[in-house]
């Protein structure tokens, strides 16, 4: 659900490759709502001659009149990226494309894109991820984005967010792909590392305070906050946590309770 429309992908025996489409909230209350088509896969794979699969669309925060839309061909890992205007139905014919490889990208307004792609030689990882981020700008060719981070040869992979609350840009470094160093873009665009635990799980932040999942159990002197804990820590003390209260507990699951996963809507 985005602002007042319901985004669905549908299949069925006549649509094999599928249907992207949307409908409002009220029209979605119905028993059989109306639909509106953005895109018809099988017709885009027939026009274009590809063996298209639809692999997920990415939209510009807050506004989402536009979309990246990832195109899988077979349905393999390597994916190309377009960028899609919502409102008029169509590609951009000018617009953000990144040919075949395993691409990710995060939207920092309608003309700026943080991406990661196969940039060439020594810009993946041993893993076959890409190692870099760099800052793509509307116009410019995407040889010539700035550079604004990378990982080791030796890790899985980088990846980038920016929080929606306080703009800031989180970057994460992938040293397997269940581990992570987590650091925070500043306004000098220097970047500061997150001082917890390589293995949780970093839900962004809210209202100034980062939300985390632990993982395994976190010693901090002679306090223990347990694994499966969801806690926050203000930002202002995220680049080194010495003393537990620092961190404030959320939730702590019993050993009937599991928490299977948080929606921060800043993030």
């Amino acid at each position: 659900i985005l602002k007042n429309y319901v985004y669905n992908f549908w299949q069925d025996e006549k649509n094999i490759r599928g249907l992207w489409r949307r409908t409002t909230l009220s029209e979605y209350k119905k028993d059989n709502p109306a639909w509106e088509i953005l895109i018809d896969f099988d017709q885009l794979a027939e026009d274009e001659s590809e063996n298209w699969v639809f692999k997920g669309s990415i939209f510009l925060p807050t506004d989402y009149s536009r979309c990246f839309i990832t195109l899988s061909r077979g349905g393999k890992d390597a994916s190309v990226f377009r960028e899609y205007d919502v409102e008029k139905k169509k590609f951009l014919k000018d617009g953000f494309k990144l040919e075949e490889a395993r691409n990710f990208i995060c939207w920092l307004d309608k003309d700026t894109i943080l991406v990661c792609t196969d940039f060439g030689p020594d810009s993946l990882t041993n893993a076959g991820f890409p190692r870099t981020i760099r800052k793509w700008k509307r116009g410019k060719p995407l040889e010539e984005a700035d550079f604004v981070a990378e990982c080791e040869k030796k890790d899985t992979f980088i990846g980038s967010e920016k929080d929606l609350y306080t703009g800031k840009i989180l970057i994460s470094k992938y040293i397997t792909y269940y581990n992570r160093e987590v650091y925070i873009q500043d306004k000098e665009d220097d970047l500061k590392k997150i001082d917890i635990p390589f293995d949780s799980q970093l839900f962004g932040i809210f209202k100034e305070q980062l939300i985390v999942q632990l993982k395994s159990d976190w010693k901090i002197g002679d306090s223990v906050f347990l694994s499966g804990a969801l806690i926050s820590i203000d930002l202002k003390n995220a680049f080194k946590v010495e003393t537990p209260d620092k961190v404030t507990e959320i939730l702590v699951p019993h050993e009937r309770m599991n928490i299977s996963d948080v929606h921060n809507a800043g993030s």
